[in-house]
């Protein structure tokens, strides 16, 4: 029996080459104008929902709502991140021996630490 020979060839990895620099630039520029395209989309729905002028009330005049407001004035301090007695002190009184006005706040706070946002009254 006659053997069958076939050619050999070497079939090399489909390789897919890297898009460029200039198309990802594209890429990214189509990206960001859909975005800003479903931005707008999603902009006049709302605004088509909710865009009229709100009614009147039924009493003919808008209700008045009062909130109790803390009043802050030069006398308050409110403690931000990282504010010590001394730093707290030193800005009261820029100049000077400021040991007297921290004792007067350590005594005014009965030895508590002092907490971010906390008003500390400066009498």
């Amino acid at each position: 029996m006659a053997a069958i020979t076939f050619p050999t060839t070497t079939i090399s990895p489909l390789r897919l080459a890297r898009p460029s620099a200039a198309v990802y630039r594209r890429r990214r520029l189509f990206l960001a104008a859909l975005a800003l395209a479903a931005l707008v989309a999603v902009g006049l729905v709302l605004g088509a929902l909710g865009g009229g002028p709100l009614p009147a009330s039924e009493a003919g005049s808008p209700e008045v709502i009062t909130l109790p407001l803390e009043t802050v004035s030069a006398s308050t301090h409110v403690v931000a991140a990282g504010d010590t007695l001394w730093s707290i002190a030193r800005h009261l009184q820029p100049e000077g021996d400021v040991r007297p006005l921290v004792d007067a706040l350590v005594a005014a706070r009965d030895g508590r630490p002092l907490q971010v946002g906390e008003r500390i009254r400066l009498a």
